[in-house]
């Protein structure tokens, strides 16, 4: 058995940010009060930027419709306070938005009256779910674990199309959201005379949050005029600084909310029947034209441990139901990326990411090894027969991610033409599959330090001509921190990664041959082939 250890490679990244205060005019006077000015919050002198939430009584609740007529959002306290970030940066905004928070044990509710002063220019496209066009919208961002690092968007257009996405690492650009996340939640919007208005319902239990006897969320708003291409802020980040989520508001004085951490079993019961033309295939293919039958039966577990971590079991999972992979040509040398739309795998996905460790669509993916035959009836995909999962982020500010996962065996029926005979090849041996992650939160700055790890390892026999397709075993490592010093305003960021894989000489080959890698071109000479 030929080994092969990668060497570790270190980046290191250097940010700088500077932070500028408003000075006090010489000819104020004395007793005015200084304007509040947006701030990091990793800045010792930081005052945060506030708002309050009314809790509604026994027997009240809000019928989400858009419409804003329950008396209740009489008493809530609406703040109009917003600034353009586009295209004037500092200036009042051209039309006045008003926008209030109320809640219940369960759920967070938001109200939002968006003025008008020409309501006919009022964008409102209709379109599917994460596809906002070009239509108004607000935004509702909500740093839940109040870390200034993370946070969750939830957003609805004019036309009551709903958005929601997860963007980490205290940035906000669209290559770092990930619209994978989708939550149970409502949303109304209904356009009137005066422009529009929306409300939102956001269960508690669909945010990540440690539990208290009174909670407060970081928090900021954002407006878009797609008409005038404004874009307003109740923070609005100057753009020549760094940071987004250390910038937020806080949303304070939610007393008594509680998730519910039950017990949660859901088996399922699943039937399939795949019909084939004779018309696509050749005439003497056998696996043309035949109707397939296909069962199966599992179940899915959650369940809480303790406050702050969520364990989630799934047995034969069926993932049926989930929106297909667009259709794709690859013409380049590296593989295609799709995003990950597997409910079990989607939820607490942000806990296990690492730089290019971990590609969940491996796990469960067609088979990989090759067949010699001349009709394939090949599987589709690999069977997951059991997969686990742990996540959460304690008190004390550690992230936590393991996952582990089963997926079975699986083979090819073959047909050769000459002898007319049927067969049967293997083509994915059963394999067990493990990732996990830790990062810990440290320092008044919000400096992360974290470790992650990956590894599968693949049950081929001596005997197996997989051997020389697959690797028998593949792990990896990880080291990464972003350390904040003088109060933020700068970052050193770097990581360590290393990586192992065994197999037979001629699976090493095929992997140093692949195209992400090329150990033949003429021009490695550098490398060890």
């Amino acid at each position: 058995m030929h080994t092969r250890l990668s060497s570790a490679v270190i980046t290191l990244v250097t940010g700088i940010t500077a932070v500028v205060g408003m000075p006090t005019s010489a000819s104020a006077q004395e007793d005015t009060v200084p304007a509040w000015v947006p701030c990091r919050h990793t800045l010792p002198s930081c005052v945060s930027k506030t708002l309050g939430a009314l809790k509604l009584e026994p027997g009240e609740s809000i019928d989400v419709d858009g419409r804003l007529d329950e008396a209740l959002w009489d008493r809530a306290a609406f703040t109009s306070d917003f600034t353009q970030r586009e295209p004037d940066p500092g200036a009042p905004p051209t039309e006045r938005t008003e926008i209030a928070f109320v809640y219940t044990e369960t759920a967070l509710y938001v109200g939002a009256r968006m003025y008008s002063q020409d309501p006919s220019q009022i964008r409102a496209i209709l379109a599917r779910r994460d596809d906002g066009g070009d239509s108004e919208r607000i935004i509702v961002n909500i740093d839940s674990y109040q870390n200034r690092r993370t946070y969750y968007s939830i957003a609805v257009t004019a036309a009551g199309s709903r958005l929601d996405w997860y963007t980490g690492e205290d940035a906000n650009n669209f290559r770092e959201r990930d619209y994978s996340w989708n939550p149970l939640w409502e949303a109304g919007a209904v356009i009137d005379s005066l422009g529009w208005t929306a409300e939102l319902e956001i269960p508690f239990s669909q945010l990540r949050f440690n539990e208290g006897e009174t909670l407060a969320f970081g928090v900021n708003i954002n407006r878009y005029i797609p008409s005038k291409n404004e874009d307003i802020y109740w923070i609005a980040v100057p753009r020549d600084e760094a940071g987004w989520t250390s910038w937020f508001g806080d949303l304070e004085g939610l007393v008594g909310v509680r998730t519910r951490r039950p017990v949660e079993l859901v088996p399922y019961v699943a039937g399939a029947v795949t019909t084939t033309s004779r018309s696509l295939f050749e005439e003497e293919d056998p696996f043309s034209s035949r109707n397939e039958f296909d069962g199966r039966a599992g179940a899915d577990l959650k369940m809480g441990i303790g406050p702050s971590l969520t364990l989630d079991a799934t047995f034969n999972p069926d993932f049926g139901q989930v929106e297909a992979d667009p259709a794709e040509v690859n013409l380049s040398a590296f593989p295609t990326f799709f995003p990950e739309r597997r409910p079990f795998f989607v939820e607490g996905k942000e806990l296990l990411e690492s730089e290019g460790l971990f590609y969940s669509r491996r796990i469960g993916a067609r088979p990989r090894g090759s067949v010699d035959a001349d009709f394939v009836d090949y599987p589709r995909n690999t069977t997951i027969l059991a997969a686990g999962k742990v996540t959460g982020r304690t008190p004390g500010g550690l992230s936590v991610g393991v996952l582990g996962a089963v997926t079975a065996e699986e083979s090819a029926q073959t047909y050769d033409v000459e002898t007319g005979s049927f067969g049967e090849a293997r083509v994915q041996p059963s394999t067990v599959w493990a990732v996990a992650s830790l990062k810990q939160e440290f320092g008044a700055e919000g400096s992360t330090a974290g470790v992650s790890g990956t590894g599968v390892r693949r049950n081929l026999g001596t005997r197996d001509e997989l051997l020389f397709q697959l690797n028998r075993e593949a792990y990896s490592g990880q080291a990464d921190w972003n350390l904040r010093i003088a109060g933020g305003t700068y970052e050193l960021r770097g990581l360590a990664t290393g990586s192992y894989i065994a197999g037979t000489p001629e699976a090493i080959q095929r992997v140093q041959e692949f195209s992400a890698h090329y150990f033949q071109r003429p021009d490695a000479d550098y490398v060890d082939y």
